[in-house]
């Protein structure tokens, strides 16, 4: 846990940094690329405009995944309830039977048919509540984490992978573990608005606070990481989540990547 703060501080002052010497570059310029094109010509400035596309490509791929493995649990819960009939949950895709395969299906031409369509305001109003959902999303771990530290008893060891008996309700915390790449490219990719940052400041209300307002704003990022990445683990090795971890084969007895997949639904 302490490892993942450690990164992710580290993250966040590398990529304040970055993002600074991008602002002082610029200076007047409306796009990077500009910048990039002015000090080393137009073979910068056609980098500068693909390699932002190529990382926007890799995050709208790594964001559908999301949304699928989101959105198959919610599916099956609603059948669940609907029908009285307890399905299995298995988040292996396939063809064969009611899967991710068929939700990353439908999400396609749902996405498909929504950015087809020509007045997208509805979906920019409805965009403009993200920093509420984001809130909802944290102020639910938290409580999360909050709920376990109350039934659950906690111990600490520095190193190592902890070897929790799940049937009990005693855990141990890892506060250095080497299985930190999982989120390595997770927060690279959450720290990243550099492409944005000039267009962003460009109609500041008061340009002279730039600096101080685009560090408070990783600051800001760097505070929900650790929130979220603290009381997130924390709470879902709780004793509310034994049924998960002894329903699970032995390599699978970490934090699932999309938490809804830990609740049982029936």
């Amino acid at each position: 846990m302490v490892l993942g703060l450690i990164i992710s501080f580290t993250s966040f002052v590398i990529s304040f940094y970055t993002c600074k010497l991008i602002i002082d570059a610029a200076e007047h310029d409306p796009d990077f690329s500009d910048t990039l094109q002015k000090y080393y010509g137009p073979v910068a400035y056609y980098i500068g405009l693909f390699a932002p596309g190529m990382l926007i490509v890799g995050a709208v791929s790594v964001y559908f995944v999301i949304m699928t493995q989101v959105s198959y649990p919610i599916f099956l819960a609603i059948a669940s309830w609907c029908s009285g009939t307890d399905y299995v949950e298995d988040m292996t895709p396939s063809p064969k039977k009611f899967s991710p395969f068929y939700t990353a299906i439908v999400l396609f031409f749902v996405c498909f048919m929504i950015t087809s369509m020509k007045d997208l305001k509805i979906f920019m109003k409805i965009g403009s509540f993200g920093s509420f959902i984001i809130m909802a999303i944290m102020a639910f771990i938290v409580v999360v984490g909050i709920y376990s530290l109350t039934n659950t008893s906690y111990t600490t060891e520095w190193f190592g992978t902890p070897n929790n008996d799940w049937t009990t309700d005693d855990r141990t915390i890892a506060l250095f573990s080497i299985n930190f790449a999982p989120i390595a490219g997770v927060l690279c990719a959450g720290y990243f608005i550099h492409t944005c940052a000039l267009p962003i400041i460009r109609s500041a209300a008061e340009p002279e606070k730039n600096i101080r307002n685009v560090f408070l704003g990783y600051f800001l990022v760097f505070i929900s990481y650790a929130v979220v990445g603290s009381m997130g683990y924390i709470g879902f090795i709780g004793i509310k989540f034994e049924h998960y971890f002894v329903n699970s084969p032995p390599q699978a007895n970490e934090i699932d990547q999309n938490c809804l997949n830990m609740f049982e639904y029936q």
